[in-house]
């Protein structure tokens, strides 16, 4: 491939263009000030539109002299401009074709990542992935290519050893509850909540309990 050639733009002095703007703006000055602060009354009115018609064509003429720089100038540079601004175009045409393929690339190898994790996943807890999908304990990062895939199924072996011991401490605190308790915990992934529904649980049987006791002992009294 033939390096590209550095782009080398040549800028001729361009002389600044002259006029008498010093004198107009010493004019303005001068007559602006004859206005600051001036109200008019309802018999001036006619006054007013002449002082505003002024106004209205010095900036007319101000705009005029501004176009017509701006005109002179910019037929120098436009067809330069058009040049350098068609060949940006076939530049970022070619790149955007390059990138599709990189991020092709690089979208298949986050892919392959992920379906060796996902492999890793399986093996190391076959009893945790069947309760909890892959992807609800994907981190993205691991899908970088700055997090290696050893690096990533460390990680991923760690998350899965923590599931087991919360899972495990559900079943041998939560009894009867154990697969509520079990149900909620995949969903929420938090073992307070798990073992905060096996409380709540437990809270109203024990509140039937005493209202059933509660209960006896009124029948027994009658």
């Amino acid at each position: 491939m033939n390096d590209l050639i550095p782009v080398q733009m040549i800028i001729p002095a361009i002389p600044a263009p002259t006029g008498n703007l010093d004198d107009v703006q010493a004019n303005i000055d001068n007559l602006i000030s004859g206005f600051a602060g001036r109200v008019y009354t309802a018999d001036e009115i006619k006054s007013a539109k002449s002082d505003r018609a002024q106004l209205n064509k010095w900036d007319e003429q101000l705009a005029d002299a501004s176009k017509a720089i701006k005109g002179t100038y910019l037929e120098r540079v436009n067809p330069t401009l058009d040049r350098i601004s068609k060949m940006r175009g076939q530049v970022k045409q070619a790149a955007a074709a390059i990138d599709r393929q990189v991020k092709n690339v690089e979208e298949a190898e986050r892919s392959d990542k992920r379906n060796a994790l996902e492999s890793v996943y399986r093996n190391a807890g076959p009893d945790i992935s069947l309760m909890i999908p892959f992807d609800r304990i994907l981190d993205r990062k691991w899908l970088n290519k700055t997090t290696s895939t050893e690096a990533a199924s460390r990680e991923l072996r760690k998350i899965v050893i923590q599931h087991r011991s919360c899972i495990n401490i559900i079943r041998e605190n939560c009894g009867s509850d154990v697969e509520t308790c079990i149900a909620t915990y995949v969903e929420t992934l938090s073992l307070n909540e798990a073992l905060n529904e096996h409380k709540r649980r437990e809270d109203i049987r024990n509140a039937v309990k005493q209202a059933d006791a509660a209960m006896r002992a009124e029948t027994a009294a009658r």
